[in-house]
Parts: structure tokens; sequence; C-alpha cells
């Protein structure tokens, strides 16, 4: 679980008042605060962070303009995070003739843990493992079917998610972060290859699989994997044409049962 640790810190900062170097915590931010502020890129690679945040304190013990002094690894944004979650720590009051006074500052620091599980993710494949001499075959069927393609696929996602992930990142972390992942998937080919060569194994018989070896290392076979991007490219715009024409049956189909006019007037919707 994502945890948090709060606590006055002796630290030089600019105080607004007197620093506060013992606060009584009434409140600090809750674990499910803590996960939702993660920062994205910072918890896509599993890593944990800190980050000191000094901040003003208001008469109800509420900690407002807070101001970053320090994070790590810099770049990732949890320093940012850390003043998102401010707002979920409150001190109590200082008493002054029994009402509640402001003034004053404290300087926290957080740590962010990205939580650690032992357990095996995703469901335990039960099946019997192939024969070795299903299982080469296999292994050259992958090979023959463009052994970049398993490569191509992951880094597309990874492509995507980058730019998802790095959104608000300091240049320098983003570039990192693109390269990480991306050697990270580079890492994993070998992993890869092996995981489709299995399925391929238990998907077709030994005979089918002599059968698609013997066409795919043919020329003929070569020159259909090598064909495979522009077919694909083929592919998508045949499919958006096909979604065009049947949108324009629907609503032929549609508006031979209701009037489509825009003549009609418009009716409200039925509480």
């Amino acid at each position: 679980m994502i945890g948090v640790f709060a606590a006055a810190a002796l630290l030089s900062a600019p105080a607004v008042g007197p620093r506060i170097d013992q606060p009584d915590w009434a409140r600090l931010p809750s674990a499910r605060q803590m996960s939702e502020a993660y920062p994205a890129a910072a918890q896509a690679l599993g890593l944990d962070g800190r980050a000191r945040i000094t901040c003003d304190v208001d008469r109800l013990g509420r900690l407002e303009k807070c101001r970053v002094d320090a994070e790590g690894p810099p770049g990732l944004g949890f320093g940012e995070a850390s003043l998102r979650i401010a707002e979920h720590f409150q001190m109590r009051p200082k008493m002054q003739d029994g009402r509640p006074v402001e003034g004053g500052s404290v300087t926290v620091p957080i740590q962010w843990k990205f939580p650690r599980s032992g357990a095996a993710s995703g469901p335990v494949d039960r099946r019997p493992p192939p024969a070795l001499e299903t299982l080469a075959l296999a292994r050259r069927l992958t090979a023959a079917l463009s052994p970049d393609a398993v490569a191509e696929v992951q880094i597309r996602a990874i492509t995507a998610e980058i730019g998802r992930l790095a959104d608000g990142l300091a240049p320098d972390a983003r570039r990192s972060l693109s390269v990480a992942l991306g050697e990270a998937v580079m890492g994993e080919l070998p992993a890869l290859r092996e995981g489709v060569a299995l399925e391929h194994a238990r998907l077709f018989s030994p005979s089918d699989l002599a059968e698609l070896v013997r066409f795919f290392e043919s020329p003929a076979g070569k020159a259909y994997v090598a064909a495979q991007p522009q077919l694909q490219r083929v592919q998508a715009g045949s499919a958006a044409a096909i979604s065009d024409d049947l949108r324009a049956r629907a609503r032929a189909a549609f508006c031979a049962r209701h009037d489509c006019s825009d003549a009609l007037p418009l009716v409200s919707p039925v509480p």
C-alpha cells in the first residue's frame, strides 16, 4: 500500500511566523489519496520517491501556501504530487485563551512508497508443456514470422504510453523515461518471442507447424511476411471504408422506420 510519513523536520526553510517543530497531526493523507496523487511515470516504473515541503499553517491547522524545498528522484513529479496532497494534512490548532490562532510554518518530509507484491501476476497456466520437437518447430515459425514483429507491437504501445506518462515531466526525465522503457522492451524480447512460440506450439499440431514452417521459410512465405506492413495499412483503410458503408446502411435503415426530417419539432426526453 502506498504510504506516507509526515513529521516536522529541523531544517532550514523560509518560515512565516514561528516554525512548528513538533506538529500534532489531527489528519494525514490516506493511502487512497496518496495512490491517486502518485506521479504516473514513477508509478509505471515502480519507483519510490520523496519530497520535502514547507507550508504556512492557518488557524484551523490546515496547510497553505506550500512550496517544494527538495524532491527526489528529480524531475518525476514527486514535489508537485506532494503539493497536491498537502490539503489532506491538518494539525490540531494552537489555542490561545480558548480560541484557535493562526501563524507559523511547518516543514514536512513525505515518503512515496510504491506497493510491491511478491505474488505472481496473472492466472497460472496449468496446461502441460508441449513436446520438445513441437516447441522447436514453433520457435522456427515464430522466427520466420518476423522476429521483430513482437517488439514492434510492444514499442508502439510503449510509445503511446510515454505520451500519457510524460505529461508535465521535465525534458531530461521525459527522455530518460523513453529510453528506459525502450530498453526494457528490447530486454524482454527473448521472453516475448518464447511466449509466442509456446502459444504456437499449443495452438497447432506438429504436422500443421511443419507445413507452416515450410511455407514461411520459403521465398513466397518470406515475401508474404515482408508485405505485412503494407497489407495492414490497406486493411486499416478498408476497415474505415467498410465502417462508413455500414454507418450509411444503418442510417438508411433507421430513417426508413423513423422520420429523420430536420423539420421535426424538438421533443423533451421522458423523465
